[in-house]
């Protein structure tokens, strides 16, 4: 009657591929779709470390889930299995057994992954958990198992939230986007459990030229393309081997870094030290000088003979910009300049846009001023001093 039962219910919650019911000592009794391979799973037994939760529950609204793994019950492949008790119904502080339900994790979660990437030949996603494992991917060279290398922007990201950058991937220039799950109603959310999954999509602009031993001006010269009436001028300039850009009417000027003066305030927020301004041969004041590649990437840069520091207005404040290199001051048409797509969080939210130049083989990230300012200048920074 147990199986009849159960596998009148799972016909009706296709999304399960086997429900399966088990005795206070941990044996499965009754099952839908008993077999399993050449064997059964009548008669096997739930592990004790399950066993042990589910005897634990206190109430009928709780349930506890084994970790995404392989398992027997699936066929030896990863899923999820979800566990609750079963409690006598003259006792109900009783528990006399379990009742286990196994997500169809390999079809489901690729229908999702399909759902959310529709026809687009240049898109792959991929749902991880917080340490970098490949739960469902549409990638067939990353199996479910294997591990996606991500940094501590992802692995961090708080539920609900997502971001965007630039990046390389497989020898391409990709937009990524990055969304941690939130929950559904009280699951996940107030219920206890947390398992929470990373879904991440790639879409990719265009292959990375081999450009081995060539210098850093040479791999990125820029091809002449024409240019409308409402051409954008950009200061270009080098960030940890990538290339950024600023409004050109933001930027005032550019200095050797070789002239910041060091100070023991310096350090807090990525400010390294201040600079004193000449202009017409006269003292303009001194400025607070960021590290840029700090507030972009959270490593400090390290400085050499052609760092610069670019100096940036915004309304009635200046700052130094410390980059690694100076490239250019280009002019591109409108056209190019693209909204940074899956959000505004982009290389920690101050890149909003990119740059598609030499016809997509390049892709510049382009600084968002104000909100650069809004991250920097601060009530307790005291950024700008007057000469």
């Amino acid at each position: 009657q147990l199986n009849d039962l159960l596998v009148y219910i799972n016909s009706l919650y296709t999304v399960y591929t086997r429900l399966f019911v088990y005795d206070s000592a941990g044996r499965i009794v009754a099952c839908s779709h008993p077999d399993a391979g050449e064997s059964t799973v009548l008669g096997t037994q739930v592990d004790p470390a399950t066993l042990y939760r589910v005897k634990a529950m206190r109430s009928e609204q709780d349930y506890c889930v084994t970790p995404f793994a392989p398992s027997v019950l699936y066929g030896g492949r990863p899923t999820y299995v979800y566990h609750a008790a079963v409690r006598n119904p003259s006792n109900p502080a009783q528990v006399v057994g379990g009742i286990g339900i196994v997500f169809d994790a390999e079809p489901e979660f690729r229908a999702m992954l399909q759902s959310a990437l529709a026809t687009q030949p240049s898109m792959g996603a991929l749902f991880l958990d917080r340490q970098g494992r490949v739960i469902s991917s549409s990638d067939p060279t990353r199996p479910v198992g294997s591990v996606l290398p991500i940094d501590r922007t992802l692995t961090e990201l708080p539920a609900g939230e997502s971001l965007s950058r630039i990046v390389v991937h497989d020898g391409q220039y990709a937009v990524m986007g990055c969304t941690a799950s939130c929950g559904y109603r009280e699951f996940k959310v107030t219920d206890g459990y947390k398992e929470d999954v990373l879904a991440i999509v790639f879409d990719t602009l265009g292959a990375v030229r081999d450009t081995r031993g060539a210098g850093k001006k040479v791999e990125t010269v820029l091809w002449p393309q024409p240019v409308g009436r409402a051409g954008l001028e950009y200061a270009t300039f080098f960030i940890d081997g990538a290339l950024f850009a600023v409004p050109a009417q933001h930027v005032l000027e550019a200095v050797s870094a070789s002239k910041i003066r060091a100070v023991s305030a310096g350090e807090r927020g990525g400010r390294i030290g201040l600079l004193g301004l000449q202009r017409e041969g006269a003292e303009a004041g001194i400025v607070w000088v960021f590290d840029l590649q700090y507030h972009l990437r959270g490593v400090p840069a390290r400085m050499g003979r052609g760092s610069q520091v670019i100096i940036v207005r915004h309304e009635d404040k200046e700052i130094g910009l410390l980059v690694d290199e100076l490239h250019g001051v280009p002019e591109f048409d409108s056209g190019q300049v693209m909204s940074m797509p899956y959000g505004q969080d982009g290389e920690r939210g101050l890149v909003k846009h990119f740059i598609k130049a030499n016809d997509g083989l390049v892709l510049i990230q382009a600084i968002d001023v104000r909100a650069l300012f809004s991250s920097l200048v601060t009530r307790d920074t005291a950024l700008a001093v007057e000469a």
